[in-house]
């Protein structure tokens, strides 16, 4: 639910994963596996996102993050393609 929120957020303000890949505190690989689903969520790592986009932990724990909801039928339809797939939405070189 996290990785959905967080997907929605950046598609939605546009931000480049390696600012939040900063603002985070993990590399860009390690953002990417978050995403994909592939790492855990640390519990200061969700704290350093909501603080970053400006929503709420429990926003971001429940996939609720303030994002329309066009974008989040959009993000049903990605979470059915491979992980590199996804991975290739956010610049990574798969």
């Amino acid at each position: 639910m996290i990785s959905a929120a967080v997907r929605g957020l950046i598609a939605q303000r546009k931000d480049k994963p390696t600012e939040v890949a900063m603002a985070v505190g993990v590399s860009r690989a390690a953002l990417y596996r978050k995403l994909g689903n592939d790492s855990p969520w640390q519990a200061e790592e969700v704290d350093r996102l909501a603080r970053f986009f400006a929503v709420t932990r429990d926003s971001l724990y429940e996939g609720r993050a303030e994002f329309s909801r066009e974008l989040a039928g959009n993000l049903d339809a990605a979470s059915t393609r491979s992980s590199t797939d996804r991975a290739s939405d956010y610049g990574s070189e798969g």
